[in-house]
């Protein structure tokens, strides 16, 4: 017996660089957990998780068995079940619904904690030994995108791990592309550079047919 298709959600098209501050956090108070992860690839979701496992058991093995981590602009956390359970994670985000509903999906997990705060907001107030920043400046225009690492930066004890779209695998840039999201994106390079600006090492991990890459930044 066959079943019916669910009819495909249109989105309303726009250029999420020409949004203002509050139009952007109108936008994401919006979105529910499924709209958030049809952005990605099933290969890019495994990717992020399989690469924030790799990070964090490195640094609580490092850090003799504990770590608090910290994850700003942590939408839905999707990479929080796959972490040891023993790390003390903060998320936050500016988007107040994606909080409350991050308290309820991960109620049953004691170290977990959601706090509504931005990086503006939580810098100066926040001081954990990792930092987690999971492709979420690739909603935020590029320029203001880079202003945010250093404050990123500087509310980590040991090190970071940085995710995001790749220049050349983002769709959007290209001429005559029609998108509903127009994605930020970064060179590795220009990352790499920043973390030996910051005082840290950065080792990359660019894959070839992957559409993002990730970068370790590890504290001198």
């Amino acid at each position: 017996m066959q079943t019916e298709k669910p009819k495909r959600v249109k989105r309303k098209r726009f250029d999420i660089n020409a949004l203002s501050e509050q139009e952007r956090l109108e936008y994401w108070n919006n979105v529910t957990e499924d709209h958030l992860f049809s952005f990605y690839k099933p290969r890019t979701v495994k990717f992020v998780r399989e690469k924030t496992k790799e990070f964090t058991d490195s640094m609580f093995e490092l850090n003799g068995g504990k770590l608090t981590a910290h994850e700003p602009g942590c939408a839905y956390a999707m990479t929080l079940r796959n972490i040891n359970p023993d790390i003390h994670y903060l998320g936050t985000d500016p988007a107040e619904n994606m909080i409350i509903q991050d308290r309820q999906i991960y109620a049953d997990l004691p170290n977990a904690k959601f706090e509504v705060d931005s990086v503006e907001t939580g810098h100066g107030k926040y001081r954990h030994d990792v930092l987690l920043m999971l492709c979420m400046l690739d909603s935020l225009p590029h320029e203001y995108s880079m202003t945010l690492i250093p404050l990123m930066a500087d509310m980590c004890e040991r090190g970071m791990l940085f995710i995001s779209l790749r220049h050349e695998k983002n769709n959007s840039l290209k001429d005559n592309w029609s998108y509903y999201r127009n994605f930020n994106s970064h060179n590795p390079e220009e990352i790499q550079e920043l973390a030996d600006k910051l005082g840290f090492d950065c080792e990359l991990d660019v894959r070839e047919n992957f559409s993002n890459f990730a970068a370790v930044w590890t504290r001198r």
